[in-house]
């Protein structure tokens, strides 16, 4: 289920306050570029009207790729993040 707006903003607001993100440059650099291209709801249909009729085919295709790529590096964080989850020693 896609998060609503504040939280994806309340998400990169925590990341930018992060030490260990904004106090390397590499961290700073993620910042600004997730920053730069989140895409808000009211960003959703202005950038779909922009996109004319005969490109529809070709940014469906390209958008649909990013997807994929964002969903595998969201597969490979949430498998890193089980990596580093604490063992119940319980178990």
């Amino acid at each position: 289920m896609p998060l609503p707006d504040s939280a994806m903003v309340n998400l990169l607001a925590s990341l930018r306050r992060d030490p260990t993100v904004r106090m390397t440059r590499t961290g700073r650099a993620l910042i600004v570029w997730l920053h730069k291209h989140a895409v808000q709801c009211e960003d959703h249909q202005r950038l779909l009207e922009a996109v004319p009729d005969h490109c529809l085919e070709p940014m469906a295709l390209f958008a649909g790729r990013l997807a994929e790529r964002w969903a595998l590096i969201a597969s490979d964080l949430h498998e890193r993040l089980e990596q580093h989850a604490p063992i119940n020693e319980e178990e």
